[in-house]
């Protein structure tokens, strides 16, 4: 490190567009709102779930000052990337790569048993082109359906993480909240977390939300390298659009001098 630097960044999921496709819940008229909350909040990083092909064609705006990385997941139905979204003007990417959180991470389409669809890590390393350090940020979606699930996935992620080169940040929706045996796993490797209980549900509907005891489950970790300067919760409308079904959260992350 050449000392210390500040680091803006998003974890939004953005709601797959096959759930709906007609009203004003379809990705084409959310996307308005998407863009004028990175408008506001101008995130260096942006860590996205739900992610299809389909929705790229919305994404031009977003995609003139953001490059974008992450495969999609493979899956027959349902094949979303979990993106990680960088300014061109602030990194150069290194490198970048998609793994499977499964017993064979680099098998496309992997998944471990009682999975409903193969889950995934992006990781992309980017040097800082102010100061050259590099840092490393990953995003993922863990499973929505089985605790045992979210538990191997996220033993799976902590062991591809522990090869990477710190400072790392993890973002992503992972359908668990800091109670949960997942995001404890989590904990134990290091990571701390910047959502607490206190932000209260990233869920906006009401069964998600009693489902997860009204906290968290969407999450921004970050290792000893950084330290938490602030994090947000963000239940803004632009142009009176909900942007999700769930509340992007914002946080700015700084590097030990």
């Amino acid at each position: 490190m050449t000392g210390m630097s500040e680091y803006r960044v998003m974890t939004v999921n953005m709601w797959a567009d096959f759930t709906h496709l007609f009203g004003t819940k379809v990705f084409s008229h959310r996307i308005h709102s998407i863009e004028a909350l990175i408008d506001t909040y101008h995130p260096d990083v942006i860590g996205a779930q739900e992610v299809t092909s389909s929705m790229m064609k919305y994404m031009d705006r977003i995609l003139r000052e953001y490059g974008i990385c992450g495969k999609q997941r493979k899956s027959l139905m349902n094949n979303e990337a979990n993106p990680v979204l960088y300014r061109k003007d602030r990194f150069e990417l290194l490198e970048e790569k998609t793994l499977w959180l499964s017993d064979t991470p680099e098998v496309e389409g992997s998944r471990y048993a009682m999975s409903q669809f193969p889950r995934i890590v992006t990781i992309v390393t980017l040097k800082n082109r102010l100061n050259g350090d590099t840092v490393t940020f990953a995003n993922t979606h863990l499973d929505v359906n089985f605790a045992s699930v979210r538990q191997k996935q996220a033993e799976k992620l902590c062991e591809l993480l522990a090869k990477e080169r710190s400072p790392i940040c993890l973002t992503g929706d992972f359908n668990s909240h800091e109670k949960h045996d997942s995001i404890m796993t989590i904990r134990q490797a290091g990571y701390d977390d910047c959502a607490s209980i206190q932000l209260g549900s990233t869920l906006r509907g009401n069964i998600g939300s009693r489902r997860f005891s009204h906290m968290p489950i969407d999450h921004i970790f970050f290792d000893c390298s950084f330290s938490r300067k602030e994090i947000h919760k963000l239940t803004e409308t632009p142009q009176n659009i909900w942007p999700s079904d769930h509340y992007p959260l914002f946080a700015v992350l700084t590097t030990h001098a």
